[in-house]
This record gives C-alpha cells, sequence and structure tokens, in this order.
C-alpha cells in the first residue's frame, strides 16, 4: 500500500508521533455498474497528526464515491452512503497494523507491504459467535465451566495452513472437562473445524496469548 507522510520523518519519530495520537487511516470508495454488487476500493494510506480530524482527507474519496457509485442499482445507492458515512467518521484507523509492518525503507520509498497482521486473532463472525455463545451457555448451566470463555480466530498461520479458532476459558480444567468443552464446541461446528482449547492451568504458546485479553471474552 502507499504511504502518505513525510519521509524525513524516521521511524522513532513516527512511533514517538502514534504514542501521543497520531493515527495511519485509509478511506473507502466504490465502483459500481448496474445489477453487479459494488466494488470496494481502498485509498493509500494517510499519516495524520494529533489535532488533526482524521476525516480531514475523506473529501476528494467522497466525490469518487459519488461519481462511481450512484450508478451500480440497486446495492450502489445504500452502499455509496454507508461508505461516504464511514469515510466522514474518520475512516479506517489501520495504525496497529502499519505499525507492526513499518520499515525505514517503507518511509523512504512510500510503499508498505503489510505482511504481518497487528494481532494474531480477529473476533469471530457474527454467525460463529452466536453459536460460540450457545456453547458457553451450555458449559455454564451443566456447571462444566464457571469462568469466562475467550474466543478469537487465529490469522497469523503458516503458509497455506487456514485461520481457526482459540478458545480459553479463565479458570483450571481437567482433561475431563476440556474433553466436555470440546464436545460442546462439535455439536455446534461441523468436525472438520479445527479449534485450539486452552485453560488457566494449559501452558499458553507465545503466540497465543492475547487470546487472554478482554476484548476477546464472549458477554451472554
Amino acid at each position: 500500500m502507499k504511504l502518505s507522510l513525510n519521509r524525513d520523518l524516521t521511524l522513532d519519530q513516527i512511533q514517538n508521533k502514534v504514542n501521543n495520537g497520531a493515527k495511519f487511516i485509509a478511506y473507502s470508495y466504490i465502483i459500481s455498474v448496474p445489477i453487479f454488487m459494488p466494488v470496494r476500493r481502498i485509498s493509500k494510506l494517510y499519516f495524520i497528526e494529533s489535532g488533526y480530524p482524521l476525516s480531514v482527507n475523506a473529501m476528494r474519496y467522497n466525490i469518487a464515491n459519488f461519481m462511481l457509485g450512484i450508478w451500480g442499482l440497486p446495492m450502489g445507492p445504500p452502499i455509496m452512503i454507508k461508505t461516504i458515512i464511514s469515510n466522514m467518521r474518520g475512516g479506517i484507523d489501520l495504525t496497529d497494523d502499519v505499525m507492526a509492518n513499518i520499515t525505514e525503507e517503507a518511509v523512504n520509498t512510500g510503499i508498505i507491504n503489510m505482511e504481518k497482521p497487528a494481532s494474531a486473532f480477529i473476533h469471530p463472525n457474527k454467525s460463529n459467535k452466536s453459536e460460540f455463545k450457545k456453547v458457553y451457555k451450555r458449559l455454564i448451566a451443566n456447571n462444566t465451566i464457571k469462568e469466562p470463555m475467550h474466543v478469537g480466530l487465529y490469522i497469523d498461520t503458516i503458509d497455506n495452513e487456514k485461520p481457526y479458532h482459540v478458545i480459553y476459558i479463565d479458570q483450571n480444567l481437567s482433561d475431563n472437562q476440556l474433553q466436555e468443552v470440546r464436545n460442546a464446541i462439535y455439536k455446534r461446528f461441523f468436525k472438520h473445524n479445527r479449534f485450539d482449547i486452552l485453560s488457566l492451568n494449559s501452558e499458553i504458546p507465545e503466540n497465543y496469548q492475547t487470546i487472554t485479553d478482554v476484548k476477546y471474552r464472549l458477554e451472554l
């Protein structure tokens, strides 16, 4: 992706500015034709320092949205409106991902390769999250577990390996209890899906550490 920033900045200066509120922001625009679903495109990354509105560069992309998105009936206009609103609210904050991948070469060339995700996990999609909540309720009702259940989709996989879910339960669990958790999960999901299940007394691999963060905890 292209970077829009002062190339005289060093990595340390960029990090300091990010620590003080600077952001790397991208904006969306769509290209649509009648009947077909619009195609979404992402702008270059803008480095916006603290004190400036995050929507400062949104106007040019919203003009593009209006010119390229309104014609794609029936879905073009509503998606165009949502995209314009998203841009005016500050666009897409990619700061964490940029800081996980930025190098001196990227600053000098204005091109960054987003190879490494900022986090090893993302949240499950809406459908899977709903199923995990049903699993959680069942385990609570059966007194298998009493503490929070965390779920994340692990995306920092090796080549050709599909993302898979990691489940962490914030209490000590016996092997029998872990098996009960596994059985409950596979009653809601197909057998070919991979799930790594961990508990408080498990040895948690370094690449899984963030699954214990509060943001991955299921809320019933």
